[in-house]
């Protein structure tokens, strides 16, 4: 009984660990470096309930990639770059619906190329239609043992910071 209770909490673990998604982006400052992790960038990202997910830099991309688990889906994705030197912080803030498909405004699978830092509060462009979403380019990713084909959703940012109240 004992080892029957040991394998199914074993998987009921592996089970809520496992990447049903991806959002992969690169980070650039005002005059298009890459922004890699230091003693100066903080890059978190959560959902909406607060729940911490997943982030990993890519030193081949030099890019950041999140982990999204089925529980993430339908929920609000934030990711936030905070910069710190001396007195002086800056956080940008970017939001994004997560869905367990691209479409409808929200992604599973998609990417940012050149997401340049500006501090403030950002609301992704996600297209609703799925003819939309068929005309983006893609990107091939690796994350743990998988391939991932992402969409690319760099064209579609304009950075204006919107009204969040």
């Amino acid at each position: 009984m004992m080892r029957i209770l040991i394998l199914f909490l074993f998987f009921s673990i592996s089970a809520s660990a496992q990447v049903d998604g991806i959002f992969y982006f690169a980070v650039t400052d005002g005059v298009g470096n890459k922004i890699l992790p230091s003693a100066y960038w903080k890059v978190s990202a959560s959902i909406k309930d607060g729940d911490l997910l997943p982030i990993q830099f890519s030193e081949t991309d030099t890019a950041y990639i999140i982990a999204l688990p089925k529980e993430s889906f339908n929920k609000l994705l934030q990711i936030q770059l905070a910069y710190s030197a001396g007195s002086y912080t800056g956080i940008m803030n970017v939001y994004g619906k997560i869905a367990d498909t691209n479409g409808n405004g929200a992604c599973n699978t998609c990417a940012i190329t050149n997401m340049e830092y500006r501090p403030g509060n950002f609301m992704l462009d996600l297209p609703y239609q799925q003819a939309s979403w068929d005309f983006l380019d893609t990107i091939n990713c690796a994350y743990g043992d998988k391939n991932y084909t992402l969409k690319n959703i760099s064209m579609l940012q304009n950075w204006s910071e919107p009204n969040l109240k």
